[in-house]
């Protein structure tokens, strides 16, 4: 069976079991991965795939790092910004050794525009403080 066949009856019993969206997100990236390890032509089939789950990894991380505003203050925010500056520096380097120079680039806006999206969300949390 093939790697593509194999992923969408994962994602139909996913879809019958009504699992939650995180870990749908999160089974879509994992379970593409894996098949990049497998077949390293599966990224052509899949790329979709890795896309789902990079954005909703990276709206579940701009979630938490919300909540973590609300409960702890301004000074956070400055260690999450040297700490997310790591972590892209990392996805840069990930993304440089799984594929190609222009799906990097294709992937970094994706994660750019989830990240323009979600940061009105915490730039009004920040603002409530204020009022």
């Amino acid at each position: 069976m093939a790697t593509n066949e194999i992923i969408l009856e994962e994602v139909g019993r996913f879809r019958i079991h009504r699992r939650e969206p995180v870990e749908f997100g999160a089974f879509f990236l994992v379970r593409s991965l894996y098949a990049l390890e497998a077949d390293g032509r599966a990224w052509q089939k899949n790329i979709f795939a890795v896309a789902v789950g990079v954005l909703t990894v990276a709206a579940i991380a701009l979630d938490c790092v919300a909540l973590v505003f609300v409960w702890f203050g301004k000074l956070t925010f400055y260690i999450l910004r040297s700490l997310w500056d790591v972590v892209i520096y990392a996805a840069k380097v990930v993304l440089n050794k799984l594929f190609g120079t222009a799906l990097k680039w294709i992937v970094i806006v994706l994660i750019a525009l989830t990240l323009y999206l979600k940061w009105h969300e915490i730039a009004a949390i920040i603002a409530s403080w204020h009022l």
